[in-house]
């Protein structure tokens, strides 16, 4: 009656709460963020209409990401995002089946591997309104549970 239940003094105020809501995202998106190895990855428990899509944010850039049958765009919204590798379902079994894997980023086609289960680029440097395109055929989420009926 004296207090607030939403806001836990002993765990910093209103800014706890606010922050664990947060963690829904990261978990449904299974997004990863490695800034001194210069990695992002997603690896999504939900879709919706066959296709995946949320937004992203980590240390100097966010912005979203769309994962559908064959296809996966990563957007920057604001910021810089150094990139050497990225985490994406399917990848795996691309490395296994052989080639297939087309990346085009900002600037046209970007040299790109499958190293264990990920792509791989030299650098890759994404600024803010850069899209990179990935198109690989065994990269899918529709077996996914789908986010309307949960």
């Amino acid at each position: 009656a004296r207090r607030n239940p939403w806001n836990e003094i002993e765990c910093g105020s209103n800014y706890a709460r606010s922050m664990a809501s947060w963690s829904g995202l990261l978990v449904l998106s299974g997004f990863s963020f490695d800034v001194p190895s210069g990695r992002i990855g997603f690896a999504p428990l939900v879709q919706a209409d066959g296709a995946f899509q949320s937004l992203w944010s980590g240390p100097g850039a966010y912005g979203t990401v769309r994962i559908e049958d064959g296809t996966a765009s990563l957007r920057v919204l604001g910021g810089v995002l150094s990139l050497r590798r990225l985490g994406l379902p399917g990848l795996r079994a691309a490395a296994v089946d052989g080639p297939g894997v087309a990346v085009v980023g900002p600037s046209g086609l970007v040299p790109a591997a499958v190293i264990d289960g990920e792509l791989a680029f030299d650098q890759l440097v994404l600024r803010q309104g850069d899209v990179l395109t990935i198109s690989v055929p065994s990269l899918s989420v529709t077996d996914l549970p789908d986010l309307r009926t949960l």
